[in-house]
């Protein structure tokens, strides 16, 4: 057992001893359990999902062999072993803690996040549910940083013969029964629409728009497509007129990455990728929160005199609130408004219009703070 610090503690005064004293044991028990160690083995408890979303049929299905090189991917785990840093939360691998895909789901958030570092090679394994694998964790003051750490290699993939029989099959049997918020199934590639705004006529996949149809609002960085624009800014400017502060926007055009980003830690609160509004410039999502806009009372969501101000007025500047995000919609969400002109340059799914097609999974909050990763 290796002992990192050697402090004397007699050679302290005042009123913060005790501090130091109790931290100081703190950190002699985080480290003596694990001395340097920062290599772990641990189980794929969420299913892999890829920056580039053409690579995603390589962590589905049959793992055959590849001839190219796959884009960076990241996956939830669940550390492993009788000094495992996850110890003390429920296992998503345990059928008595889990069942149901939303209880599976709460559980798989509170675990870390694991990273490739780079591109794979088309001789390197690649991960799925219930994969043996070997991760790396970065210490911080105390013990781990559990939030994030890197994916080294798989060790065994559950259809390996000689692999253990006590891998997730409960949470692969969960996601199969379920649209998870985990599950990439059909997102190989983002929903596809022809284009024939004022930027040229073009097809453009959802979240992958190129940079000459966005633009910047004159009063931040929001982007939206260059057809509505013009909507945006006159609508921030009565805003403005009104209340005498800027709307403040928590989300704008958003990159097909960070949607599916926003899904895997949000579930059915976010957009399924490929699919959201805001990867077609479209939508904005802003802080519905009174106080944040000098207004006393602290009303929020629809109640919130902001939120009722822009429901009354958006539409004037072609934007709206949508029914299924209106109070008793399908998924009321306050701080979300889109734009009604989607139709004037946007032609109807070219591809993946089973996923179009679904239910609507909501946009999720830019307030709330639960069910998010550990950071």
């Amino acid at each position: 057992m290796t002992i990192k610090d050697n402090v004397d503690f007699s050679v302290f005064t005042g009123f913060n001893n005790f501090d130091l004293f109790s931290n100081s044991i703190r950190r002699a028990f985080s480290y003596d359990a694990y001395g340097d160690k920062n290599i772990f083995q641990a189980v794929v408890i969420s299913q892999p999902i890829p920056l580039d979303p053409n690579d995603s049929q390589f962590f589905l299905g049959k793992e055959d062999p590849r001839t190219n090189k796959v884009s960076r991917f990241s996956y939830r785990g669940r550390i492993i072993g009788s000094d495992s840093p996850h110890k003390f939360l429920p296992d998503p691998c345990n059928p008595n803690y889990t069942g149901e895909v939303n209880a599976t789901n709460e559980i798989i958030a509170l675990h870390t996040t694991f990273y490739s570092s780079g591109e794979i090679g088309n001789d390197e394994v690649l991960p799925r549910i219930g994969s043996l694998v070997e991760v790396r964790l970065e210490k911080n003051a105390y013990s781990y940083d559990l939030s994030r750490g890197a994916h080294v290699k798989v060790v065994k993939n559950p259809s390996d013969p000689t692999a253990a029989t006590d891998t997730c099959d409960t949470i692969a049997a969960i996601m199969a029964a379920a649209d998870s918020a985990f599950s990439i199934g059909s997102l190989s590639e983002p929903e596809l629409r022809s284009y024939f705004g004022v930027g040229g006529s073009q097809d453009v996949e959802n979240g992958q728009l190129p940079p000459s149809l966005l633009q910047k609002s004159k009063h931040s960085n929001a982007k939206f497509i260059v057809d509505v624009i013009g909507d945006y800014d006159k609508l921030h400017d009565a805003f403005k007129t009104h209340f005498g502060k800027d709307l403040i926007l928590t989300d704008h055009y958003r990159s097909f990455a960070a949607q599916v980003d926003l899904k895997r830690r949000k579930g059915k609160k976010a957009a399924r990728p490929g699919t959201s509004n805001h990867g077609w410039g479209l939508a904005f999502d802003f802080d519905h929160r009174d106080e944040s806009y000098g207004i006393a009372g602290g009303k929020r969501d629809f109640e919130s005199d902001v939120y009722k101000w822009l429901k009354a007025n958006a539409p004037t500047y072609n934007f709206h609130n949508p029914p299924w995000a209106q109070e008793g919609g399908s998924n009321p969400e306050a701080w979300h408004f889109e734009s009604t002109k989607k139709s004037n340059f946007y032609g109807p799914p070219k591809e993946n219009e089973t996923i179009a097609k679904g239910a609507k999974d909501g946009e999720a909050d830019p307030t709330d703070t639960t069910a998010t990763e550990a950071t």
